[in-house]
């Protein structure tokens, strides 16, 4: 078949076509995590296996909480069956752990953290939680935060809430499991066959969806040009370029359309109860012409590393599969300081080099020799320029990166890099780039932002409701919700212990983008409301998400 035009679509289309190489998202799960425990901190993460088939989880398997960083070595979790993994202990850890990640660095936060698995640069599952979650039983009352099914969306709040057992379930069946009836679908996870479409190419959409007591239907909708949407059945039957027959891997084909169409597409998934998730809009545009420009592009950056040692890179990706002779090449800054590539290097098609100012120290640190050097000129922690230029002097590529703005701040001596989310983004546009997963950057390997950009599925109207701030408070606070995808109708209410509705602060549509709202104390009628706790409310027609509040009178 057809080489994929980058090495993270290359994965995932392996993963598609059957080349047992991992899990799929919603395959492998995190299924308990106990951040809090009552007393001493023990601190542990359980894993469910949500598949037919067994894994080994060998050193390309991670786990992160975007500080620490474990590769496990080789254990093996059975077809539904749980894993636990201590990560931190006082020194009284409450049972024998399956694996133990004590000393990788990662500590759960008390207040919010969040928790990622991946497959080398494949997304598997990831969760952001707040203590506010649920009844608050998890914070430090003795119990776990438990996901209350295997299909629901990891970050969604409804679908997480505190073990009705002391100490939570680590190793047997969730204790909350179910417990709320019909789910609504998720789709877990959305790929496209090929990145960069030419007019000759016909493109496989591919989506992963669950739901608890079975799907009624998914679609994919697409549009060309500025059409409308029409619908499109995708089929889990093993021969539309999905995986296999009833494995909730749905497949669709979009045929060839000529040089410069444009195509949007988004999936909904429907269950038996009408209840739908949707993906986020898509699109790609029919462009010929890349066939014939410039195919090696600047890929990562780390313009700033960790003291003491500064181990600068920049990393160059070939997303097409011809080799690309960089002989004579040269790279510089804004000051026009140069580094030329030695004669004889070569890139290779879908293949990475790093330019560094030690390779002995680059190489040594993660164990790569795809890289060059030794360049004379460091980048400069603030802003920059990197340039590429060709033999002739022609410039091929170029990013100017700077440390604040829409640019990731993270970059900026905390660890991560810079990497480029997806090999076929405009590398100009802050937007187009996010600070490293992995601690300390990803060179001459896959990046790690570019499954958390786009392997995982959206929906098109996300809701994050952020704790108010002060909390407690005595005269006002600010509240903020921040909206992805499209506009949203919704309701932000202010509610007593009781349930009762004290103040409607917002009932309209909010746009995308962070909306903030401020709450002076006051019920509907103008009045002060007595002190004590209070909770913040947001909901939609399909989410709904609170958080509590102390008004201190």
């Amino acid at each position: 078949g057809e080489m994929p035009r980058s090495a993270f679509i290359l994965l995932s289309i392996g993963l598609l076509a059957g080349v047992s190489l991992a899990a799929l998202p919603g395959e492998m799960i995190i299924n308990e995590i106990m951040y809090n425990s009552l007393g001493a901190d023990e601190e542990w993460i359980e894993l469910f296996n949500n598949s037919p088939g067994d894994f080994i989880l060998d050193s390309n398997w991670i786990l992160t909480d975007g500080e620490g960083f474990y590769r496990f070595g080789g254990a093996t979790l059975e077809a539904g069956g749980y894993m636990t993994i201590q990560v931190f202990s006082s020194g009284d850890f409450p049972f024998i752990p399956d694996v133990n990640a004590e000393g990788s660095g990662i500590q759960l936060s008390n207040a919010s953290d969040q928790v990622v698995l991946r497959y080398a640069d494949l997304l598997i599952d990831s969760v952001e939680y707040y203590d506010w979650w649920g009844d608050g039983g998890h914070d430090g009352g003795g119990y776990s935060l438990e996901r209350r099914h295997p299909f629901g969306s990891p970050d969604d709040v409804p679908d997480w809430n505190s073990s009705t057992t002391e100490g939570g379930t680590p190793g047997v069946i969730n204790s909350i499991y179910f417990s709320w009836g019909d789910e609504r679908p998720v789709i877990l996870a959305l790929y496209r066959s090929v990145r960069a479409p030419l007019s000759t190419d016909t493109v496989y959409i591919t989506a992963i969806a669950y739901d608890d007591l079975g799907l009624d239907s998914v679609l994919l909708w697409y549009a060309v040009d500025r059409g409308p949407y029409n619908p499109y059945p995708m089929w889990d039957d093993g021969v539309h370029h999905d995986r296999a027959d009833g494995d909730r891997i749905y497949g669709a084909t979009i045929y060839p359309y000529t040089h410069g169409t444009t195509i949007h597409y988004y999936v909904v998934a429907y269950d038996m109860s009408a209840q739908t998730d949707s993906t986020e809009y898509l699109g790609y545009v029919i462009n010929d012409s890349f066939a014939f420009g410039c195919e090696v592009v600047i890929n990562e950056i780390m313009y700033n590393s960790i003291a003491p040692v500064d181990t600068e890179f920049i990393e160059l990706f070939n997303r097409g599969e011809d080799d690309q002779n960089l002989s004579g090449w040269q790279i510089t800054d804004a000051t026009n300081n140069r580094f030329t590539f030695p004669e004889g290097t070569i890139l290779r098609g879908y293949a990475y080099l790093v330019v560094c100012s030690d390779t002995t120290e680059i190489q040594s640190k993660y164990g790569i020799s795809n890289l060059t050097g030794n360049v004379t000129f460091a980048l400069n922690n603030d802003n920059d320029k990197v340039l590429l230029y060709d033999e002739l002097g022609l410039l091929k590529d170029s990013v100017e990166y700077s440390d604040g703005g829409e640019w990731p701040s993270e970059a900026d001596g905390e660890g991560p890099s810079l990497e480029l989310i997806d090999a076929f983004l405009d590398n100009a546009l802050p937007s187009s780039w996010m600070a490293s997963i992995a601690p300390e950057g990803t060179p001459g390997i896959n990046n790690s932002s570019t499954a958390v950009a786009w392997t995982r599925a959206t929906k098109p109207s996300r809701i994050k409701l952020y704790q108010n701030n002060p909390n407690p408070f005595n005269a006002s606070t600010s509240i903020q919700l921040s909206v992805t995808g499209k506009p949203i109708e919704a309701k932000l209410e202010i509610l007593n212990l009781q349930g009762n509705l004290v103040r409607l602060l917002f009932q309209g549509v909010l746009n995308p983008g962070n909306t903030s709202f401020t709450w002076n104390g006051l019920d509907q009628c103008g009045k002060t409301v007595g002190g004590g706790l209070y909770f913040c409310r947001f909901h939609s027609e399909d989410q709904e998400k609170s958080a509590k509040m102390l008004f201190l009178k």
